[in-house]
């Protein structure tokens, strides 16, 4: 038995592979199917998609064994990733790799026949394989590997959708505690002022109304200081006037000038780009103006929106995102996407809930094509 080299690039596809978050656990539905559909389709009882690291190979979809993984210098698959193509072995005991493997010798097993295709990470990493064995010795037709290599290509897929699912929901944790500090934020803002308006309300107006009541019953009695007492009164009442007007302006909600909105949404965008299949550029014009948190959080939902809106075309590969703050906030978000039809994109958009947002708060949508492959939405908000 021969144990296999390490590829040139293993530090980096164990990197790579550590990303995804799949080694060591169960294998899933998914790729359970994708081994079934391999074992029916070649009509061999054993098929795998495997995943390997330093030491393990994992099975994250099996058929035909009950077995979690193997360790890797057993594994036929680590020959498998030093290769770009289908590796084939038709009879394993005339095999000078794998003659003497557990796997061909053991009374359970006695394999023979091994196929498999590398899956091949977007980053350009043999991640594992999609396999099959059999008790018989096979060959293996060109179809027939072509027809594995597109398995592990919908294998990858799989990955890559299982990858984006994971960063979905860590975004979907940040969202909600993002809010719930703007919430807890809010609350401690309101409860300061509540706390400053009683005071105000008790120390000051309080007690100078209660000096103007005074004033006015002093003149009742007193008919000679009469003009005098009634004028201070007035006097006092005009000042208890400017202070209820101060108090009043000083109770118009705190956030207008709370939050920096271009760069909390610019930030937020960097964070939502890595779960998209498109590459995307982000640029901020104009003074970072402070703004209210509901202008915030329906500026990050519309981004949010559209691009999951946009990751339904694959001809989409590249996005813009431009925020201008100028006598209203702009939402700028520029695809790539060729040949569009406008009029039925626009219908999609006047009908979604990106639009009501919008429309909500007294916004104005437009989307235009003013180039082959350059598609603009235009999102205009009040400040």
């Amino acid at each position: 038995m021969t144990t296999s080299t390490l590829p040139n690039d293993e530090d980096l596809r164990l990197l790579d592979l550590k990303s995804y978050e799949v080694l060591g656990n169960q294998a899933e539905a998914g790729f359970n199917d994708l081994a079934e559909l391999t074992s029916r389709f070649f009509n061999c009882p054993v098929a795998l998609v495997t995943l390997i690291d330093s030491t393990q190979q994992w099975f994250k979809g099996k058929t035909g064994t009950n077995l979690k993984g193997n360790e890797r210098n057993l594994s036929f698959c680590t020959h498998t990733i030093l290769k770009n193509e289908v590796m084939v072995v038709e009879d394993a005991t005339k095999d000078d790799r794998f003659f003497n493997n557990p796997a061909v010798t053991a009374d359970e097993l006695k394999f023979r026949f091994y196929a498999g295709a590398p899956i091949v990470s977007p980053a350009g990493f043999k991640l594992g394989t999609i396999c099959m064995f059999d008790t018989i010795p096979k060959s293996f037709s060109e179809i027939e590997k072509n027809t594995l290599n597109l398995l592990a290509k919908q294998a990858g897929r799989l990955l890559e959708l299982r990858k984006k699912n994971l960063l979905i929901r860590e975004h979907a944790e940040e969202i909600i505690l993002e809010k719930t500090k703007l919430i807890n934020s809010f609350v401690k803002i309101h409860e300061d002022d509540n706390r400053l308006m009683a005071y105000n309300l008790h120390e000051k107006l309080g007690q100078e109304i209660a000096a103007t009541l005074l004033y006015l019953k002093a003149a009742e009695n007193n008919e000679d200081k009469r003009p005098t007492l009634v004028n201070t009164a007035k006097m006092q009442l005009e000042q208890v006037l400017e202070h209820i007007k101060k108090l009043s302006n000083d109770i118009i909600p705190t956030t207008a000038d709370f939050l920096p909105v271009q760069n909390l949404v610019a930030e937020y965008a960097e964070k939502i780009a890595p779960a998209f299949a498109f590459t995307v550029s982000i640029a901020v014009e104009g003074n970072n103006e402070r703004a209210n948190a509901d202008l915030v959080i329906i500026s990050m939902r519309i981004v949010e929106e559209w691009f999951q809106a946009l990751a339904k075309y694959s001809s989409v590969t590249k996005v813009e995102l431009i925020l201008k703050m100028k006598d209203r906030f702009e939402l700028i978000i520029e695809d790539n996407m060729p040949d569009v039809d406008i009029l039925k994109r626009k219908k999609a958009v006047n009908q979604s809930y990106l639009y009501e947002r919008v429309m909500l708060q007294g916004g104005l949508v437009e989307l235009s094509t003013i180039a082959h492959g350059k598609n603009i939405l235009t999102v205009s908000l009040p400040v």
